[in-house]
């Protein structure tokens, strides 16, 4: 009890202290105030601050500390109706950084108590952009929210941040979670946040027989993550390559590969010919990563040639990539064989994996690209060659005209490190959201834009236009975040032009875009210009790309986009009020 006395006294006079010169009466109750909010008792707070100012009402303290009372008890109408009164009464305030702050923070707080799902998430997610001490601690909370798919979405966005406190809690709740969702993103979380001091814990899981085997699957890629490759040991490698799993040995192919572990290349070679396809394809292609050489080399070759023809076309391909790596004719006779068949996948899957061999096959690339007249495929091969800076005149025609021909929508088809362009409805699995999602075709065409753009940006400009014209802008700020990537100087200058464009959807969607990729200012005239006109979705998408451009300028359109009916377009102009002051 003495120990607590002398902490709130210490913040108590802090707080005095930090009062400025006023008259006694005054002083009295600014006194009263603080210590109601030292108590966290806001209500009271709240109610000392109207009733001071009530006395006082050319009090510019009484004014401010009464706004930031409301921002602590959720009023958010009565909060903005003050902040209007204090602008009223002192216009040369109305850039005050800090009271600012303050409301957009008790707009973020209050939907983070709200008993809508939706709306906690995307204050936890609000709270995630706004990178500040007080966003971390939502995040935190929300690390023990009642409902698993806050908690589970919360640990994915804790995993890219390495504070001490969120640190805390996923050990807590690797140690006390119970629902497998959330339990699943924790193991990623535990690799990706280097909690190394759960590795004797990951240990002993991997280690028991009453481990379930996707649980020890996700333990073992975590404990790659978190040991240095001195501290792979080769018994747990064989372990894993001798296992009855399959999963287990695929695994055992990642983590040799993940290291490039030579030393355990001897288990590769023995994977390289499992009984399921997958194992048989990821040994292969580990063999391609580490590139075995010496007598070491015969037998990876060997192998390879041995794979050829495999039931399984990944394992085939696979094959033909490695060979081709060592300069083996048969490599490029099986792409020849791949590329030849009736299947759209796996041609694509070939002509992904020929664009990946590099300098090794680039001029057969270059001749097939010529013969093949299948567009995904030359488009494939193209994106391979502009990489190794061959043909560069060809693969611009072929990268503009299916860009602009093909209507299909687009994802990234992956098999193993093989990643191709693709039309959709090659997935097998329509009920997969990954491979339905319009944001994914959105991100694949604006890749191959910002492509284009780079080689040729004389030949962008249309696809870009036609681009803004076709698609409904469906990127989200969690998307932005994901995609990684930022336009190129060239792309950027192409979409800028058409901020002028006699379109208005065109001028539109070229301000969002560059608010992704260029964080481009002379967007934002576009973007506030339409916000009223626009529907709700396209409101909230201009207030995530203002957010994101971080302009100071945009301060006083996002405190009147606070006083939209929308809760949820409150929340978006609050986290961009956010971005805007501590860019």
């Amino acid at each position: 009890m003495g120990f607590f006395l002398k902490q709130f006294s210490i913040v108590f006079l802090a707080f005095f202290f930090a009062l400025p010169i006023v008259g006694q009466e005054e002083n009295v109750f600014l006194r009263r105030i603080q210590s109601h909010l030292i108590i966290k008792d806001y209500h009271s707070a709240r109610e000392e601050a109207k009733t001071a100012l009530d006395r006082f009402p050319n009090s510019i303290l009484l004014h401010e500390t009464y706004i930031k009372t409301l921002s602590k008890t959720d009023d958010e109408r009565l909060m903005l109706n003050a902040w209007n009164a204090y602008v009223s009464l002192f216009p040369d305030k109305k850039n005050n950084r800090e009271l600012i702050e303050e409301m957009a923070w008790g707009v973020l707080h209050k939907a983070s108590k709200s008993h809508s799902l939706p709306i906690r998430l995307m204050s936890m997610i609000a709270g995630f952009f706004s990178q500040d001490s007080r966003g971390i601690e939502m995040l935190r909370l929300s690390l023990n929210d009642s409902s698993n798919i806050v908690r589970a979405a919360a640990v994915m966005l804790s995993s890219k941040l390495r504070d001490t406190k969120l640190i805390n809690e996923i050990i807590s709740l690797y140690k006390n979670e119970t629902v497998w969702s959330v339990r699943k993103e924790v193991f990623q979380a535990i690799g990706k946040m280097k909690i190394k001091e759960l590795i004797p814990e990951l240990e002993k899981l991997i280690a028991s027989d009453e481990t379930l085997a996707e649980e020890k699957v996700l333990a073992i890629k975590s404990l790659v993550l978190l040991l240095e490759e001195n501290e792979i040991k080769r018994d747990a490698v064989i372990k894993l390559a001798n296992s009855n799993r399959a999963g287990l040995r695929l695994l055992a192919s990642q983590v040799i590969s993940h290291y490039r572990i030579e030393r355990d290349l001897d288990q590769l070679f023995k994977l390289a010919n499992d009984n399921h396809s997958e194992v048989r394809a990821s040994a292969l292609q580990a063999l391609g990563l580490i590139k075995p050489q010496g007598s070491e080399k015969n037998s990876a070759i060997n192998i390879a040639k041995s794979k050829r023809k495999d039931p399984d076309p990944v394992v085939g391909i696979s094959a033909a990539w490695l060979l081709t790596l060592y300069s083996q004719p048969e490599g490029l006779d099986t792409f020849e064989y791949y590329l030849q068949n009736n299947k759209l996948e796996i041609k694509l899957l070939a002509s992904s994996a020929l664009a990946a061999t590099g300098k090794y096959g680039s001029v057969f690339a270059l001749r097939r690209s010529n013969v093949d007249h299948e567009p995904y495929v030359q488009l494939n091969l193209a994106l391979g060659l502009i990489g190794q800076q061959l043909g560069m005149s060809q693969s611009t025609e072929i990268l503009e005209k299916v860009i602009l021909s093909s209507k299909d929508k687009w994802i990234w088809h992956e098999e193993g490190i093989f990643r191709a362009v693709a039309p959709k409805y090659i997935k097998k699995s329509e009920s997969d959201p990954s491979t339905t999602s319009e944001m994914d075709n959105q991100i694949v065409r604006l890749e191959m834009l910002n492509v284009l753009a780079m080689i040729a940006p004389e030949k962008a400009q249309e696809p870009i236009r036609q681009f803004l014209i076709e698609r409904n802008w469906g990127v989200t700020g969690v998307a932005a975040a994901l995609l990684l990537m930022e336009g190129d100087s060239s792309a950027i200058d192409s979409v800028q032009q058409l901020l002028k464009d006699e379109n208005l959807q065109v001028r539109i969607q070229a301000a969002l875009v560059l608010s992704l990729w260029g964080r481009e200012e002379s967007a934002i005239n576009v973007l506030e210009q339409n916000y009223n006109t626009a529907d709700k979705e396209l409101k909230g998408k201009i207030l995530e790309g203002i957010g994101r451009i971080g302009s100071i300028n945009s301060v006083p359109f996002l405190i009147e986009a606070l006083k939209d009916p929308s809760q949820n377009l409150r929340i978006i102009a609050a986290t961009a009020l956010i971005q805007c002051l501590n860019h």
